[in-house]
């Protein structure tokens, strides 16, 4: 990427990943991606970060928004605790 989203007058920010859902290779992931938070905090967390600053690194205007993982954080009836600690870049 050459030049940063926010000089298109038409883009208000960027959204990476839309709607992630979890997915697992081996019993350990099935356990730990059944936990409610445990794939935002593990596996999405730091994965933000990383785009976050690749995008802050080209344009600091950029606005990044992001999502939760889809499942198993809501289940009809139920919502749980995200496992976000803070947003992307703090």
């Amino acid at each position: 990427m050459t030049q940063g989203l926010s000089s298109n007058q038409y883009v208000i920010g960027f959204d990476p990943f839309n709607e992630p859902m979890p997915s697992w290779n081996d019993p350990l992931d099935l356990i730990r991606t059944v936990i409610p938070g445990a794939f935002d905090q593990y596996d999405l967390s730091p994965l933000y970060e990383r785009i976050y600053a690749d995008y802050k690194a080209v344009d600091n205007e950029n606005i990044m928004f992001f999502e939760p993982g889809q499942f198993p954080d809501e289940i009809p009836g139920l919502v749980f605790h995200l496992g976000f600690k803070t947003p992307p870049g703090g």
